[in-house]
């Protein structure tokens, strides 16, 4: 089962993939060139990469290849450049990988596929790598897409995952009209779960968070970011989250799919949190 998520580091689809890990708590690593280069830059803090000692691009490729179970290429079209190098040196290397052209095939197809690669060759460290911003300015939400995709069928073919959580009637739904803060979504969630599943939800280890993001999100996204008068919060989310996006006035012109999945992740994390203090002060009561 997959366990670790690596890449190079470089913009677009090795940046999302990271970004995925993050997101569901899945470890991530990799290595990148000295500097922590990228072509905007020097990369992020946030990535726990770990460091070449030249800044030679292919050396780091080549590295993250011999250091993952295998690598999934994400790039549109015919394969070149660094993306190419990739496939070549992975062969070389006799390392298992696949090539997801998003111009020859959809979304769930392409998830499919690489729920199966990573079944079929037992990947529990997976390197991905694919195309630049600059190159593909598409591919880092392309990305994004494919990966939690991939994570939620992983999810669904694991019996590690908790029971389904169970929501009741809230006495709260007014408060619905007034939220402000996360903190007061948190609440009102944790109002309509029964005990049963609040006592899960504390007891849940970090790493199966995408059980309890995969249960939650559709409720969250249509109660909290979606439903007409809720989506204050979520517009003051994204303008955090994006400075690009500061002067947007409609709301259907967000990277809604991208966005809305990061803020109901963001309030599955804060729920968990708030439960497993709740559950304490419980016990100790």
């Amino acid at each position: 089962m997959l366990q670790k998520i690596i890449s190079g580091g470089q913009t677009g689809a090795d940046q999302a993939a990271l970004d995925s890990a993050i997101k569901f708590n899945i470890e991530h690593g990799g290595w990148v060139p000295k500097g922590r280069k990228t072509e905007n830059g020097i990369l992020s803090g946030k990535y726990k990469m770990d460091e070449m000692k030249t800044g030679d691009y292919p050396a780091r490729t080549r590295q993250n290849i011999i250091d993952s179970d295998a690598t999934l290429i994400i790039a549109g079209g015919v394969l070149t450049g660094g993306s190419l190098l990739t496939k070549n040196l992975a062969r070389e290397m006799g390392k298992p990988y696949c090539h997801i052209d998003f111009i020859s095939m959809d979304d769930f197809e392409a998830a499919m596929v690489v729920h199966s690669f990573i079944i079929d060759n037992n990947v529990e460290i997976l390197n991905i790598a694919g195309s630049r911003i600059s190159s593909d300015p598409a591919i880092y939400e392309g990305t994004r897409t494919l990966v939690e995709a991939m994570i939620y069928m992983t999810e669904l073919s694991s019996d590690k995952g908790i029971e389904k959580v169970e929501l009741i009637p809230s006495d709260k739904e007014e408060m619905a009209k007034t939220i402000k803060t996360i903190d007061d979504v948190v609440s009102l969630l944790a109002s309509k779960l029964t005990l049963k599943s609040k006592t899960k939800i504390a007891a849940l280890n970090n790493s199966k968070i995408a059980s309890l993001y995969f249960d939650l999100s559709d409720h969250i996204m249509d109660e909290y970011i979606f439903k007409p008068g809720s989506k204050f919060l979520f517009k003051q989310y994204i303008k955090e989250k994006d400075k690009k996006l500061q002067n947007v006035r409609e709301f259907d012109d967000f990277k809604s799919v991208i966005h809305a999945g990061d803020f109901a992740m963001d309030i599955v994390k804060a729920l968990k949190k708030f439960l497993e203090q709740d559950h304490v002060l419980r016990v100790v009561e």
